[in-house]
């Protein structure tokens, strides 16, 4: 049976680099802190037209060296303080950051173009964190090469270190690198500064966070084996819709909501993409789940808050600055005639507020989020704007970018497709409903794209 065979593990040292020799300790604020007890994030990209030699490892680890130089505490590892209860980025542990070469048999061709997932095989191509104490490595990266040709790259990294916007500049950074382009991080220099975070009682509240997150620190909470199973039992599915298709359903979304809004309050704009693909996708999950009670409907998304800080926060800042962001419903309105407006107008009402206030309620960020009542919960993670498949190590494009750890049923992932216009959606969701839930999704498509609006909100 096909399957990954590892040739070896190295290290991979900081490049000399006197300038940041003293820099060894990173403080995580309380947007890092957030990440604490959460499983490290498996990214893979692949490859199947790349052709590696023996040496072409060489080259990957020193690119690798250089470019965290620039990304210094990507480099260290999660570690707690007994003397001070506080945990931080050290970068004073000399040993490295770990580098997976591996060797597989596997239809690379096959697995970057099937919908479907090959969990087995995406797994076995990303490199694994041992996350159940402390310290724990922020970063290891494995680089399969394909018997038949082709190449993987997967990357291992903990939340608490950086969010997906800090994480594909990395990688686009070391992509970069490898091709020996001068302009390895175009624009400003990457910025570690937690102090540019001007939130009042910051440290108390990370203080707060860690507290509640790691209550048995040095340990954090272990990966149950149920966990474990409960993630095998899921399917996973990528979509990829294209420019036609997101416009029709953000008019469709507009039009419903002027006919069903006109009633209450008047809506200042169409849904942005983001707005009406995660209402889609809410939708669709609550009617693949055979939803339809009254009983509540949760959606769940991050927010960049580095624009809406006071005073904001560069683009260049690479620690976490997101947060969540909590959507209420409930399954009959979601399932509803009129449920896409209802949902892209509730999406859009939780965008608005973060806007107005991007820090209100964060001292209790977790325990809301950890108190929750029974009811669907929907997280939606990355955005359209997300652009892994800008990443080239000197093979090109990737021909597939996925997140890996898509752990939860009802977990939904979106990013900038691989060709110009479109936006992959990848759904995580129990495989007894995942033919369901593909057929609601594109019926969606196909009805914002073809149906008659008025003919179909007089029904409501």
């Amino acid at each position: 049976m096909p399957g990954v065979r590892t040739v070896k593990v190295s290290r991979v040292h900081l490049a000399a680099d006197s300038n940041s020799a003293s820099e060894t300790i990173t403080p995580l604020s309380f947007f890092d802190m957030r990440w604490i007890s959460f499983q490290p994030v498996q990214n893979l990209l692949l490859y199947p037209d790349a052709h590696l030699s023996p040496s072409s490892f060489h080259s990957y680890k020193s690119s690798l060296s250089k470019t965290l130089t620039l990304f210094r505490p990507l480099a260290g590892k999660l570690a707690y303080r007994p003397a001070l209860d506080d945990v931080v980025i050290d970068c004073s542990f000399d040993d490295g950051v770990a580098f997976v070469e591996a060797l597989s048999d596997i239809d690379v061709r096959r697995i970057a173009e099937d919908d479907t997932h090959d969990t087995g095989a995406f797994l076995n191509l990303v490199p694994e964190i041992a996350a159940d104490e402390m310290p724990v490595p922020v970063l290891a990266v494995q680089v399969t090469a394909f018997v038949g040709g082709g190449a993987a790259v997967g990357v291992a990294i903990h939340h608490a270190a950086v969010d997906g916007r800090a994480f594909w500049r990395f990688v686009e950074a070391w992509a970069a690198e490898c091709r020996a382009d001068c302009r390895v991080v175009p624009g400003p220099l990457p910025s570690h500064d937690r102090a540019v975070i001007a939130v009042p009682a910051k440290d108390a509240i990370a203080k707060r966070y860690l507290s509640f997150l790691a209550p048995n620190r040095p340990k954090l909470p272990p990966t149950s084996n149920k966990s474990l199973q409960d993630r095998l039992r899921l399917t996973r599915r990528t979509f990829t819709l294209n420019a036609t298709a997101i416009q029709s359903l953000k008019q469709r979304a507009k039009l419903l909501q002027l006919l069903h809004e006109e009633r209450t309050s008047p809506l200042s704009r169409t849904p942005s993409t983001f707005e009406a693909l995660a209402a889609h996708s809410w939708i669709s999950l609550a009617l693949a789940k055979g939803l339809a009670r009254d009983r509540p409907a949760f959606l769940f998304f991050l927010a960049d808050c580095r624009a809406r800080l006071s005073p904001p926060v560069d683009a260049n800042y690479t620690g976490n600055c997101l947060r969540g962001v909590k959507v209420c419903s409930t399954e009959s309105n979601l399932t509803a005639p009129d449920g896409h407006a209802r949902a892209c107008a509730a999406i859009a009402r939780a965008v608005r507020a973060v806007e107005q206030e991007p820090v209100r309620g964060i001292e209790k960020w977790p325990e809301e989020f950890a108190s929750l009542p029974p009811g669907m919960k929907v997280n939606v993670a990355g955005s359209p704007r997300q652009a892994g498949y800008a990443t080239d190590f000197g093979w090109g494009r990737p021909r597939r970018v996925e997140l890996v750890s898509m752990n939860f049923d009802g977990e939904v992932v979106m990013c900038k497709g691989r060709d110009e216009g479109t936006v992959q959606v990848s759904v995580a969701i129990a495989a007894q409903q995942m033919e369901a839930f593909a057929e609601v999704f594109s019926r969606g498509l196909d009805t914002a794209k073809h149906s008659n609006i008025r003919a179909l909100v007089g029904k409501l």
